[in-house]
């Protein structure tokens, strides 16, 4: 991994691997309440997650401010925006007016070069599996709404990182790695999080199959999302890393030998969790990190 600083862990570890997370601003007026619960536990860098609607400029620009008042980095934005279904509002609330919003704006986060978005589902419920997200027709649909996004996004500076997702348009290996044929000048990338490919179906195999699903798809990651699931008959939960059904230590060198040296690593972080939690995840992720030879 390219080496972009040398940190110490709360447990006394050096690295050579930095760890961003996830940020979810649910309230824009409370950013700064979350920008400092992820200081807290170790963070300078990540993702911003507006699970927030209607979207404006001033809002934007009023969290931009917020993370720069708090020495928080924002490399990566995203709103909860259904490609499969933009005319429709997310179970937030967000839709394609929001997207539109965030993408003119984020230019006032100066280190921000990559939109996150889904790869879109016809299902309502957003975990819920539907045959129709599988077909040919959904996969073209996706990427006609995407080649028109790509038209408002500003070619020389940003770039669009697609996450893949059982439930999804790209579902599988083959799904996910078709992106890269469909839009060969590089400006489109995966947002892998290793997590989010494994179903129910899939589950009780899930760290058999982990590695070969990693070395597929890790190096055509700009971003790469370390998170953990836990999956009991049909009910689907996500627990912070380390507290769920994957084997942190081999997922996380599998990542580190596969993924682009260049690649973002972040915590996958649910807004509930706490700072004690985030720190805790956060020293577990590098200490398996430097543990691979």
């Amino acid at each position: 991994m390219t080496l972009n600083s040398y940190k110490i862990s709360a447990i006394g570890i050096f690295t050579n691997m930095d760890l961003g997370v996830l940020v979810t601003i649910e309230t824009p007026e409370f950013a700064g309440v979350v920008f400092r619960k992820v200081k807290q536990a170790g963070f300078d860098f990540g993702l911003v997650n507006f699970v927030w609607s209607p979207l404006s400029a001033d809002i934007v620009k009023q969290v931009a401010e917020s993370a720069r008042a708090n020495d928080f980095t924002v490399k990566a934005v995203s709103c909860p925006t259904n490609l499969l279904r933009l005319s429709e509002a997310s179970s937030s609330g967000s839709d394609v007016k929001d997207l539109h919003h965030l993408i003119q704006n984020m230019a006032l986060f100066e280190d921000c070069r990559h939109v996150v978005l889904w790869s879109g589902t016809y299902a309502r419920k957003w975990n819920e599996p539907n045959l129709l997200n599988q077909g040919e027709d959904a996969y073209f649909a996706f990427v006609f709404e995407l080649q028109g996004l790509m038209g408002t996004i500003a070619y020389s500076t940003s770039r669009v990182a697609i996450t893949p997702c059982y439930a999804h348009v790209l579902h599988d290996l083959s799904t996910s790695l078709r992106i890269g044929d469909d839009f060969p000048d590089g400006r489109v990338s995966l947002c892998f999080s290793p997590a989010h490919l494994i179903s129910p179906t899939l589950y009780p195999k899930r760290n058999q199959i982990l590695p070969q699903i990693i070395a597929a798809l890790a190096p055509s990651a700009d971003i790469v999302m370390v998170g953990d699931i836990l999956i009991n008959e049909d009910l689907v939960a996500r627990p912070i890393a380390g507290k769920g059904g994957l084997s942190m230590q081999p997922l996380v060198a599998a990542l580190k030998k596969n993924a682009s040296e260049n690649a973002i690593w972040l915590l996958d972080a649910h807004p509930s969790f706490g700072a004690d939690e985030l720190e805790e995840a956060r020293n577990l992720i590098l200490k398996c990190a430097q543990e691979v030879s």
